[in-house]
């Protein structure tokens, strides 16, 4: 506490300097006609206004004393940005890396990362498909067509709306129903056989009823090739439907529903065998397989940067359903009350083969079925000198998980004693908030005090059970499937479990805690907000899904992050161009912290969620962007995280003894340095052939390890790319739009994720990164003014 408050008062008085140093230089920009985001390239003379959500009204988000980044459709669509992936590149501090597929990406905004998929952990990033709030990445895909806006907040989340979140949120704004004929059909073809297809209608039904409807598919071939089996085993195919009604009668009434279906069938992660440095005490070794596996390795080496030997093709099916409506009702001169309910309903599987070799080392085959339904009642005005929200929230999620994990014989051809894991689990969530920002004009004119709480109760009930596989006869196939010829518990009743064939046990608890916002904002001239702002939020705690021993039975506690931060927003003019620079420093204080940690228990390796009792990110991002001439417009971001353990002990082998990673422990994900750069030329033209426009777009991202763990097989280089894009808007007059795109035209080859397991197993493996890219899309556009 008292290590926190020292920091809070050094950052407060550093960021107080800055940003009074920056206030009194301030120059408030000329004033210029926002420019029209259907007029990209046109001669820009001033920078485009911005309108942001992020505190549940609708704001410019110079005037929003909060760190986010809002990514227009417009640049959604310009940039090609199908894949949520590629939104790490448009937004700072925000990494996005594969897990067992691309259609189930990991989130991390400063340094909090969702580590686990399964429903017994919470997400520290919340992911919102307009106000519903999506407990499981499984499918957010689904989302990035028909897009109106993207948002990315920075920094604890819950004071305001949907669920309370430590490492941010992400909210996916689809396009709404307008009352105009209206619609459009695009096309991208590119190589890898890529095929892209979308089409959207808007139907206006009646003065107050309007339907807006879309669908979009997606194939290509695999980046990488399975040389044991000729696949390309990541290709993508995956289709997504949307449909989406408003109601708006007169008289302040207002209702929206949307529905969506995903479905994805495409390969599984890429994993290549990267590294073989077993530990004395890993399998790998005790068991004889170092000198075939390093074997192994060496063949891997030979091969080209795309290309890796699997004894099997991993495979990913996504299957999701949602449904949300929200009605409002503004009473005359009063509050508007909201509403806002929503059901998901998913369905997931998979097949990896995590050491990316041939050899029978490590294999995992996951199938999960769940849905969630939610419920949010708001009510909020603007009276005086007052804004005020308030709202109840609840939440409940079911689902249920099989987990089968294969492990290699000495042989390295046949799997022994397969274990099966399975749970269902219940998930129940309420909470009350509320968030006032106060008008301190009297005190000060431009001065404003906002104060923000939220106060969660979390229930958690868990069935686990674990099987395996006993008395396996060699050369039995590789997926053996339950039940097998012989079975056993895997674990024992004297921690707790049933006897076989029960072989499980039934948990349950509960959690509580406060969340807060308060932070002071300040206005000395038009184009230019000052803030100063210290945040605590919230993230429930739960159980292990994989626990087979007494210990792994502990919950793990809920993690609670404070921060403050600090930041400048402003508007100016150099020379007569328009600037806009948004800078914000931060730091952030850990208590109990999540985190999975590998373990290795009776020679096979298994998983600890566990509590690092303390930790910290400090760190600063800056946005910016200039129109140094009329046809040209340059922005770009970058952004400093230094994240740090400072204490950190996990259990020891088999939950014997304890290992102290205070010193070693790295945040996995979370690299020192990203940044980026972009430029948009119009080039003139005369109005008969279209409205021409170049860009280019520079990221990079600094060296990462893939876990906590500091291994340095599980060390990731930096890299970067870049991408060139030509567009030409209405062809010839018409509602025809043209582009072509090259990505990363360097070909640059680099990693992205992978596991890290010498110490545990004996191996490594890697992810690699996307390769150059080129293609060509085709848009009309029909209806509308």
């Amino acid at each position: 506490m008292t290590s926190f408050r020292r920091r809070l008062l050094l950052v407060t008085t550093a960021a107080t300097a800055l940003l009074t140093t920056a206030a009194a230089q301030a120059q408030p920009p000329s004033a210029a006609p926002a420019a029209s985001p259907d007029t990209a390239a046109k001669p820009v003379t001033a920078l485009e206004e911005v309108v942001v959500v992020a505190r549940r009204r609708e704001e410019n988000i110079q005037a929003v004393p909060v760190a986010v980044t809002a990514v227009s459709g417009k640049t959604i669509e310009k940039a090609g940005v199908t894949s949520v992936a590629l939104l790490g590149q448009q937004t700072p501090a925000l990494v996005i890396a594969p897990t067992t597929s691309r259609a189930t990406p990991a989130f991390a905004i400063r340094g909090q990362r969702q580590q686990d998929y399964l429903p017994t952990v919470d997400q520290s990033v919340a992911v919102y498909v307009g106000d519903l709030y999506l407990s499981r990445q499984f499918g957010i895909d689904q989302a990035l067509f028909d897009i109106a806006s993207v948002d990315v907040l920075r920094g604890p989340q819950g004071t305001l709306f949907g669920r309370n979140s430590t490492g941010g949120a992400i909210i996916i704004r689809p396009a709404a129903p307008t009352h105009q004929f209206e619609g459009y059909a695009a096309a991208t073809i590119g190589d890898y056989d890529r095929r892209q297809f979308e089409a959207v209608i808007n139907i206006p039904i009646a003065d107050d009823l309007a339907l807006r409807l879309g669908g979009m598919t997606f194939k290509r071939d695999g980046y990488v090739t399975n040389v044991a089996t000729g696949t390309d085993i990541d290709n993508e195919d995956y289709s997504a439907l949307r449909g989406t009604l408003k109601f708006d009668p007169a008289g302040g009434f207002d209702s929206t529903t949307i529905a969506n279906y995903f479905k994805s069938d495409g390969g599984g992660t890429p994993f290549v065998l990267s590294d073989v440095s077993p530990s004395n005490s890993a399998p790998v070794r005790l068991l004889g397989l170092e000198a075939p596996l390093r074997g192994l390795l060496a063949q891997q080496q030979q091969r080209g940067f795309y290309q890796t030997a699997q004894d099997i093709d991993p495979r990913t099916r996504v299957k999701t359903f949602d449904v949300q409506n929200s009605t409002a009702y503004e009473f005359d001169g009063g509050p508007t009350l909201r509403n806002i309910v929503g059901y998901r309903d998913t369905s997931f599987s998979d097949l990896n083969d995590i050491d990316g070799s041939v050899a029978r080392i490590l294999e995992i085959q996951n199938n999960y079925e769940g849905d969630q339904v939610s419920d949010e009642l708001q009510l909020s005005d603007h009276t005086g000198i007052l804004n005020w929200i308030t709202g109840l929230y609840y939440f409940r999620e079911t689902g249920s998980n099989d987990t089968t994990s294969y492990t290699g014989s000495p042989v390295l051809d046949n799997f022994i004693n397969p274990r099966l894991q399975q749970f269902s689990v219940k998930n129940v969530s309420k909470s009350v908030y509320g968030q006032g920002t106060f008008d301190l004009a009297a005190l000060k004119p431009g001065l404003t005090f906002t104060v923000g709480a939220r106060y969660t109760w979390d229930e958690r009930k868990a069935d686990l059970r674990s099987l395996q596989a006993v008395g396996v006869a060699p050369g039995t196939p590789t997926l053996l499937g339950f039940p097998s010829p012989g079975e056993r518990c895997l674990s024992s009743t004297a921690d707790g479990f049933g006897a076989y064939p029960d072989c499980s046990i039934a948990l349950s608890t509960s959690f509580s805690k406060l969340s807060y916002n308060i932070s002071l904002e300040y206005k000395p001239a038009d184009g230019v907000l000052l803030y100063l702002a210290t945040r605590q939020g919230y993230r429930s705690g739960g159980f292990n899904a994989r626990a087979q021993l007494a210990y792994q039975l502990t919950p793990f506690r809920p993690e609670v992050v404070r921060d403050v931060e600090a930041g400048i927003k402003a508007d100016w003019t150099v020379a007569g161009a328009p600037v806009r620079t948004n800078l914000s420093v931060y730091y952030s204080d850990f208590k109990d912290a999540q985190r999975l940690a590998p373990n290795l228990i009776g020679g096979v390796v298994t998983t600890d969620v566990v509590n690092a009792a303390a930790a910290h990110v400090q760190g600063a991002e800056l946005e910016f962007s200039v129109i140094p001439v009329s046809p040209l417009t340059i922005g770009g971001f970058v952004s400093y995280a230094d994240a740090a353990y400072d204490e950190y002990v996990v259990p020891g082998p088999g939950g014997v003894g304890v290992r102290d990673l205070s010193d070693t422990a790295r945040f996995a994900q979370t690299p020192k340095w990203t940044y980026s750069l972009n430029a948009r030329l119009a080039v003139p033209t005369p109005s008969e052939f279209g409205d021409l426009s170049l860009s280019a777009t520079y990221y990079h991202q600094g060296s990462v390890y893939v876990t906590d763990n500091t291994e340095p097989a599980g060390h990731l280089a930096g890299w970067g790319t870049l991408g060139l894009r030509a567009d030409l808007e209405h062809v010839a007059g018409k509602s025809v739009d043209l582009g072509v795109f090259v990505r990363n035209v360097t070909g640059e080859k680099y990693y992205v994720a992978g596991q890290t397991l010498n110490n545990d197993i004996g191996f490594a493996s890697r992810i690699p990164g996307s390769p150059r890219t080129f293609g060509v899309s085709l848009r009309y556009s029909f209806g509308g003014r």
